[in-house]
């Protein structure tokens, strides 16, 4: 028989029975909820890792606008510091920040900033970037009643043995433990060393993976692909199992405990180049620092990493942002009994002597003071972290000062930045750009910082503009390790 005329055959496919809607309704209806989650799971994380294929951009703001890639220069101000321009520095000098080809890409399977911050957590980082500490206890007083620094707690994740000491005096009592590396016994202090100033995030210390993954490279020697650098960690006041004896910790604006330890920074490396580092609420109350001391500021450039900047609207969008910021975020940074503003409320406002959470929040935000930052400041924050949202970010106030460049990435999450390194292992991303700034500030050869006029009374070393930055040090050499393999007790403090 011959085959039908092409018209009869498109006729018969066109009248061909299909699949009523009715069907379709109640095949998806008979699918059980774990099934549909499931899918739904699958679903975002596919659109995710496509757009995280596609939009690896990181943009640049700073005086005179927004750059997606590189900087411009800013035409009728002034950008330069006896020839030194901040954006020609980080246009040229940081390719991790202007080079597509350099930009952050997050591992398939840490697709979102949800992800990429839970892992920070969860992670097993005890296998990489091992770092030897030499541990110091920074106190109020020598001889506190009922206070012994041979047996105070040592600032490490390892172990509990006696350390060195080094009891500082500041306006607000308590105890600081510093981490140095490499440490001094078997690394003297040289001449014109450069030292970084590390703070940590909130109840971290020097044991944090996110702290040892840029220590690990900036204080390699240079002829093994570092930067020489001597690392000073501030373990604040309570953390890393650090001894308290006031009542008073710490807070997310706790600038005055970076005074005495500048004053100690200085005593003990003479001639030093003075490099800050900070780390979400560390990079928070750094920056306040800075722009605090302003045209005084001991040190040559800083670098803040996932910066809050902005409590006020901080606290905002932890309580009211997405469904994990209000059940899961606020709970775990006010400490599970408590959300973030009700612990702020009780606790942390009237031991500092603020009048309510909203006037803490306010007073302690670094954004207040980025218009008197007088040295280079870089600031990297991931545009998904579910805890610094976008309006966190000051970019009109960055965009009226030359000191502050504010570099912005699509994913990350908070302190996360997973990628694969070259080697396939797993990495930090914000270690290139970090490096790669300060290796260009230091080679610019930028004139030096004001340093503080120490002067010396009984067993206390004090700043003579400031007598009430104040320390005094009693050395017992003590050697400690910080991998992260021992899971220590954390501090509640809010913010």
């Amino acid at each position: 028989m011959a085959p039908p005329p092409l018209a009869a055959t498109a006729k018969s496919i066109h009248l061909e029975p299909r699949m009523p809607i009715q069907t379709l309704i109640g095949a998806v209806a008979s699918l059980s909820i774990s099934t549909l989650c499931l899918i739904a799971t699958f679903s975002s994380c596919f659109l995710l890792l496509f757009k995280n294929a596609r939009r690896n951009s990181i943009k640049l703001y700073h005086l005179g606008g927004e750059d997606n890639g590189c900087m411009r220069e800013s035409k009728g101000h002034c950008t330069s510091l006896r020839g030194f321009s901040l954006s020609t520095l980080v246009r040229q000098k940081v390719p991790a920040l202007v080079d597509q080809r350099a930009a952050f890409k997050p591992v398939w399977w840490l697709p979102s900033g949800n992800a990429q911050t839970i892992y920070c957590s969860l992670g097993d980082f005890t296998k990489g970037d091992q770092i030897i500490y030499q541990s110091h206890i920074c106190a109020d007083t020598v001889d506190s009643p009922g206070n012994s620094f041979k047996s105070a707690t040592v600032a490490s994740t390892l172990t509990s043995q006696p350390q060195c000491s080094c009891a500082l005096s500041h306006p607000i009592e308590g105890l600081l433990a510093l981490d140095v590396n490499p440490p001094l016994n078997t690394h003297p202090v040289r001449d014109n060393e450069v030292v970084v100033v590390v703070a940590h995030g909130l109840t971290g210390g020097s044991h944090e993976s996110y702290v040892r993954a840029a220590l690990s490279t900036l204080t390699l020697p240079i002829n093994e692909g570092g930067l020489g650098l001597r690392a000073v960690v501030i373990n604040s006041r309570g953390c890393n199992n650090s001894p308290v004896i006031t009542p008073k910790l710490y807070h997310a604006g706790c600038s005055d405990d970076i005074r005495p330890v500048m004053l100690w920074v200085c005593k003990t490396f003479p001639g030093c180049t003075i490099l800050g580092l900070g780390f979400s609420l560390g990079a928070n109350f750094m920056t306040k620092y800075v722009g605090e001391e302003s045209e005084k500021c001991p040190m040559t450039a800083m670098v803040g990493l996932a910066n809050v900047w902005d409590f006020v609207y901080g606290s905002y969008h932890i309580e009211r942002g997405t469904l994990m910021n209000r059940l899961v975020y606020q709970n775990v940074l006010g400490g599970a009994l408590l959300s973030l503003r009700q612990y702020d409320e009780m606790i942390t406002a009237p031991l500092y002597g603020f009048k309510d959470a909203s006037d803490y929040y306010y007073k302690i935000s670094s954004s207040r003071v980025v218009d008197k930052i007088r040295i280079p400041v870089l600031g990297i924050n991931s545009l998904d972290d579910p805890i610094v949202g976008k309006g966190n970010l000051p970019f009109s106030l960055v965009a009226q000062t030359p000191w502050v460049v504010l570099a912005t990435t699509e994913h990350g999450g908070h302190m996360g930045w997973f990628e694969y390194k070259d080697d396939g292992t797993l990495g930090r991303w914000y270690v290139k750009p970090t490096k790669q700034f300060f290796h260009a500030i230091i080679e610019s050869d930028l004139p030096p910082r004001p340093k503080p006029n120490i002067l010396k009374a009984g067993q206390f070393w004090f700043d003579e503009a400031n007598p009430n930055v104040r320390f005094c040090e009693r050395m017992e050499e003590e050697f400690v390790s910080a991998s992260g393999g021992v899971t220590n007790p954390r501090l509640r403090s809010g913010w």
